[in-house]
């Protein structure tokens, strides 16, 4: 189903399954996605301001896979405990966000991320599987302020200038964090 240019701040997804459907240029400001999983869907050149990416219900949390997020906005975001496999976040404007918990596997980013913080920490205990470290690529990514935390970036590509200076970020002393 095509959503594209929708009007639909502050909707709410609780237990749904999204297959196929596109939100291009959509506007969700202040989504709320509980337990929620998108398969196949888009999401290119919408604005998610303040939107809850993934919030747990009991054990239960969201799943992204297959998901274009090309030069979506997420300013104020949060994302607890979810699953992304197989997005591409090409072009995107990040900032003031918190992936706490999630997992990226097969997953690329490029464009702007400002004062993200990508953490291994489950706020519901789950057992998480990879944090941040299968197949993940920041290499064309603008990274300015960005935490990695409690995860290892083994399966990480970093941009090549930002490896190399280390020091200019305060968040981070070498390439290589753990728990």
């Amino acid at each position: 189903m095509d959503f594209s240019e929708a009007e639909a701040p502050g909707i709410r997804l609780v237990g749904a399954r999204v297959v196929n459907c596109v939100f291009d240029k959509a506007n969700f400001d202040d989504l709320e996605a509980r337990a929620t999983e998108f398969v196949g869907c888009s999401f290119a050149g919408a604005s998610l301001r303040g939107a809850q990416l993934s919030l747990p219900l009991g054990v239960h949390y969201s799943v992204y896979e297959d998901v274009d997020f090309s030069r979506v906005t997420l300013f104020g975001a949060s994302c607890v405990d979810a699953s992304f496999k197989r997005c591409a976040f090409s072009r995107v404007k990040m900032g003031a966000m918190d992936f706490r918990g999630a997992d990226f596997v097969d997953c690329s980013f490029s464009g702007a991320l400002r004062k993200v913080v990508f953490s291994g920490d489950s706020l519901t205990g789950r057992e998480l599987q990879g944090h941040v470290t299968q197949k993940v690529d920041f290499s064309d990514a603008m990274l300015r302020d960005v935490e990695f935390r409690g995860i290892d970036l083994d399966g990480v590509s970093l941009p090549e200038a930002w490896e190399e200076s280390w020091t200019g970020f305060p968040y981070l002393g070498s390439p290589s964090l753990t728990g």
